[in-house]
């Protein structure tokens, strides 16, 4: 499995709506369309009503005010996955993102060295699967 180690950069927003939108209009930018990264890797663009976040020019989700919209091509890196698992958390829609074992009817998924991905779900819950689908955030 090698020695990966994933660590999020210092100071990472939490991935709302909200506090992204803060983030980002923090810089002094002034256009219709702002962009600001964090770190070295994602980027957030707020636009169209949303605060959509990139993981090297890969789209993770789309954070809306009320729901998130998750990208519907499947990445199977793991900083990938931490991404999307803070995403999960902060949103409060679940504890995290992992993978399960894939069932036919779900495909292949994307290859890695031992052959393919799981399927990447929302706590492990195949009725909860992450990419392609919009999840509503829950009122606080």
């Amino acid at each position: 499995m090698g020695g990966y180690i994933f660590r999020f950069p210092a100071d990472v927003p939490k991935l709302t709506y909200e506090a992204l939108n803060a983030y980002v209009l923090a810089t002094p930018q002034g256009r219709a369309y702002v962009r600001r990264d964090i770190g070295t890797t994602v980027t957030v663009t707020l636009g169209d009503g949303c605060a959509r976040l990139t993981l090297y020019g890969y789209t993770l989700a789309a954070i809306y005010p009320g729901r998130v919209e998750f990208n519907a091509t499947d990445d199977a890196h793991m900083s990938t996955t931490a991404w999307l698992g803070k995403i999960v958390r902060d949103n409060k829609l679940g504890g995290t993102a992992w993978r399960i074992r894939r069932h036919a009817s779900d495909g292949e998924g994307p290859c890695v060295p031992r052959g393919h991905a799981g399927l990447l779900t929302i706590d492990g819950h195949r009725s909860e699967p992450v990419f392609g689908q919009t999840y509503l955030i829950p009122a606080s």
